[in-house]
């Protein structure tokens, strides 16, 4: 899962207790973000639309505003204002494949369609491609979460830096799926096709990335972000996938 949200940093002179923005702070990966830097002993200010209707984590000692980062007035009248020594951006500029919208995991058909794990549940017939060979790493949202924080402890060394956050083990795709299936309890016929046949079973997918997406190895290198602030990750691949599916669960996007 790649760490790519940017962090910003107004570096000051004798700080007591530090001062941090985020973005999203009602959000999934920003709640959790806000709620790290206060136990972490921070000055936390969120940031959010108010769109997440679903429950968020605890937010006590997090000042709440209501706002838009998009919103160029917001930005100029409202954060301009705000005295801070760090912005965390939990709100993606782009289509964030690896978390996606709603937070779906990723699935055996390439992308994020909860009509995958849907079938699971019913306990349908599922068609993949021949992929459970496959290794992928993926990542989970409290370790992501917890690599934003510690990060703020070594803004010199983070400053306009990238960093890849994600498990530490891999795991095939059919690790993956009988984990999905154990989640989900579900008793699905898993049947192997073609990319051709996948395409054709399923017309109203759009295809962004193509199905033989999932025929290549999706694993990823985390020594940087290991090396320069001390990130561990205490999670695994499986755990978030379960994880994922319980809050699709919660969420009754799987009824």
């Amino acid at each position: 899962m790649s760490a790519s949200r940017k962090i910003y940093y107004a570096l000051k002179n004798n700080m007591t207790k530090r001062k941090i923005l985020v973005f999203g702070a009602s959000g999934e990966i920003g709640g959790r973000v806000a709620r790290g830097c206060v136990e972490a002993g921070y000055k936390v200010t969120g940031i959010s639309r108010g769109t997440n209707k679903r429950q968020a984590v605890d937010l006590f000692r997090v000042e709440m505003i209501h706002g838009d980062k998009r919103d160029e007035n917001f930005i100029r009248d409202t954060v301009s204002r705000l005295d801070f020594d760090a912005v965390i951006d939990s709100v993606p500029n782009f289509d964030c494949f690896k978390i996606g919208p709603d937070r779906v995991p990723l699935e055996l058909w390439g992308g994020q369609y909860i009509k995958f794990f849907k079938r699971l549940k019913a306990h349908l017939p599922v068609a993949i491609l021949p992929c459970q060979h496959i290794l992928l790493l993926s990542g989970s949202s409290s370790d992501l979460a917890d690599a934003f924080v510690q990060a703020l402890s070594h803004p010199e060394k983070v400053c306009g830096e990238i960093f890849i956050i994600s498990c530490k083990r891999a795991i095939t795709l059919g690790q993956y799926l009988q984990t999905a299936m154990e989640q989900l309890g579900s008793r699905s016929e898993i049947q192997t096709v073609s990319a051709g046949e996948l395409m054709k079973i399923h017309p109203g997918i759009q295809w962004e990335f193509g199905p033989e997406y999932l025929l290549e190895h999706i694993c990823f290198d985390i020594s940087k972000a290991e090396g320069t602030f001390g990130y561990k990750p205490l999670k695994s691949t499986e755990y978030g996938l379960r994880d994922a599916l319980q809050w699709c669960q919660e969420a009754g996007m799987l009824s």
